[in-house]
């Protein structure tokens, strides 16, 4: 395991995290028509698939 790349890959999970994060808060605090909340919540579920791949990617650099 290369601590490069897992500083790297925690970087990019703080970052998911981060949009993720945003993304919530944009619902929870303004109104938004229906295809704007969709849009938004589409975003997050994006952001949490990525996220999910990086711990993966965080998680096989430790065992290794």
């Amino acid at each position: 395991m290369s601590d490069d790349e897992l500083a790297q890959v925690q970087k990019d999970i703080d970052e998911q995290l981060e949009r993720i994060r945003i993304g919530w808060l944009r619902l929870a605090t303004a109104d938004f028509d229906p295809e704007e909340r969709k849009r938004i919540r589409d975003g997050i579920l994006s952001n949490e698939d990525q996220l999910m791949v990086l711990l993966e990617r965080k998680w096989a650099l430790r065992r290794n």
